[in-house]
């Protein structure tokens, strides 16, 4: 029974999880993420007195990010579906190969790839997802030749769902890829520069 549970949460080509996998991982995230804000905001509260603005200035610990591959139609119409399902499994090879074994790394369908990561800080996460692009650019794809991807990441609100998180990290994916491709991209830095409407009380350091 464990066996056809584990099964049924993986992509049957690359062994990554699947989208289905995503919801209760991303529920049990954010009711832990809820439950130390609420923690963290009665201690601050109780220690230093902060107003009410500040309490909800509580940094987010787990991530949700996106990442797609690059021209991956242009590839597949010159090489043929094979190829292009190789060079599928060897992104999610370098992808599980970058990211920590405790992060959960995800194939969503077609070129879309995921991680649901905790980390306490946003240029950490920034940085791994740029690890991972630029793993992929010096990787030789048999056949193929140079592939890149171009990644996005939002953090884990208490109010956010899979499919609002992941509609973040897609929209942060796809200014990526309409800024020259092959870059990583916060969402939440994209809010703070005016391109995504009003920034959410979150504190972070300025990043893309």
């Amino acid at each position: 029974m464990y066996a056809l549970l584990e099964y049924s949460d993986r992509d049957a080509l690359t062994g990554l999880l699947n989208r289905k996998s995503l919801d209760d991982a991303f529920y049990s995230a954010v009711l832990e993420e809820l439950d130390g804000v609420t923690g963290n905001i009665v201690v601050s509260a109780k220690l230093q007195g902060l107003d009410q603005d500040r309490r909800h200035r509580v940094p987010a610990n787990y991530w949700l990010g996106s990442a797609c591959i690059d021209d991956f139609g242009a590839i597949n119409d010159a090489h043929g579906h094979l190829i292009a399902e190789e060079v599928l499994l060897l992104v999610g090879r370098v992808m599980s190969n970058t990211f920590r074994t405790y992060d959960r790394i995800y194939r969503f369908g077609g070129d879309h790839f995921g991680v649901l990561m905790h980390c306490p800080d946003e240029a950490l996460v920034l940085a791994a997802f740029e690890r991972f692009r630029t793993n992929v650019e010096k990787f030789n794809f048999p056949q193929v030749g140079k592939v890149t991807v171009s990644c996005g990441f939002t953090s884990v609100l208490a109010d956010d769902s899979p499919s609002s998180a992941l509609e973040k990290t897609e929209r942060a994916v796809d200014f990526a890829q309409r800024s020259g491709r092959n870059r990583a991209c916060s969402h939440l830095g994209l809010v703070r520069r005016g391109f995504f409407g009003g920034a959410p009380q979150v504190a972070a350091v300025e990043l893309f």
